[in-house]
């Protein structure tokens, strides 16, 4: 199924800590053949979900052009994650929505409404979410604002209390994905990090040789190793 973005839908790969399989079959924890909400939340908000695992979502509500196979996280801080990508590196959520073995999973999560985000280290499977107040955003039509648009976010899980947080959805060729650090007085911008180098960052790979690697809870104004994480929202 060709995506608005000139890109391919193709069955979900995922890893179980062993192996990355897809699967497209009925049954507990399985996709089914018909969209069962527009997300992951709204899924369990209706009372369908199942647990962890694969669901059909329209977040659209077109039957016949948008249904896709998402991988929820029903368990995480009350369930109800869309999980967007899973990656060791840089990643473009645009674009790169086909799965790879090489990747984990991708998901169009452009146009689902959300107020929370989401971090797995998946290594270690600690995880971190930040709950914004008010109205809904989405990823499509918010890329490279200043994080001020989105105000202020609250802690869950592994992030430390002593910080406000502060999100930015990124796209550029230096930087792409969904990004979350201390606030420091200072609101940063996809190309503008505020030269904060004591907050905790999450965040994903730049292709600027200073900041490649993965930030999970930790210092990111610097280069770090690669690590693989989760990113989700809801």
């Amino acid at each position: 199924m060709k995506s608005q973005y000139g890109t391919y839908r193709v069955a979900l790969q995922f890893c179980d800590g062993e192996s990355w399989r897809t699967r497209m079959q009925k049954g507990p924890g399985k996709a089914t053949d018909t969209p069962q909400g527009s997300s992951c939340l709204d899924i369990l908000n209706k009372g369908l979900s199942y647990g962890d695992g694969e669901y059909m979502i329209d977040p659209e509500g077109n039957n016949e052009e948008r249904p896709f196979v998402v991988y929820c996280d029903m368990t995480s801080f009350g369930g109800g994650w869309t999980m967007c990508y899973t990656t060791d590196e840089f990643v473009d959520m645009k674009t790169e929505l086909v799965t790879t073995p090489a990747h984990g999973y991708r998901t169009d999560c452009n146009f689902i409404p959300f107020t929370s985000v989401i971090f797995v280290d998946e290594k270690s499977k600690q995880k971190a979410a930040f709950t914004k107040n008010g109205s809904a955003i989405t990823l499509h039509g918010n890329y490279n604002k200043n994080a001020q648009t989105y105000g202020l976010w609250t802690p869950m899980g592994v992030a430390s209390t002593q910080y406000d947080y502060q999100l930015m959805i990124c796209d550029l060729s230096t930087y792409d994905g969904i990004f979350i650090s201390g606030y420091t007085r200072c609101y940063k911008r996809c190309n503008y990090w505020c030269s904060d180098g004591r907050s905790p960052y999450f965040r994903t790979s730049s292709t600027t040789k200073g900041f490649t690697g993965v930030a999970f809870n930790e210092p990111g104004y610097k280069a770090l190793p690669n690590r693989l994480i989760s990113v989700g929202i809801r």
